[in-house]
């Protein structure tokens, strides 16, 4: 959540894209997995980082449309979108996480 408050922020402020900020999130998740594999299965870490996505997809989203970036236009946050999104961003970050836990389980 604070990676998403302060990519907000600097989108906003220095004018880029927020969805450049995507591989970040996608290596919170990995790091995630990776932390979580070291002392458990490879599946714990794709569900750690799956469950650290459904919070950034959902809190971190709702910081993002606060701050301005993340705001859908007028019609368009329909719950169909909006659970589209977190189930798609679940999904991520449990691809994210199971390499993160794998990479774990190398080292």
């Amino acid at each position: 959540m604070v990676f998403d408050a302060i990519g907000s922020y600097a989108s906003v402020r220095f004018g880029f894209a927020y969805t450049k900020l995507s591989p970040g999130s996608s290596l919170i998740y990995g790091t995630v997995g990776f932390a979580v594999g070291r002392t458990g299965a490879l599946y714990t870490g794709a569900i750690a980082a799956a469950i650290v996505a459904a919070i950034e997809a959902t809190v971190g989203w709702a910081i993002s449309w606060y701050v301005g970036p993340g705001r859908l236009a007028p019609g368009q946050a329909t719950p169909h979108r909006i659970l589209s999104t977190v189930v798609t961003v679940s999904a991520i970050g449990a691809i994210c996480g199971s390499a993160g836990a794998f990479l774990a389980e190398l080292f």
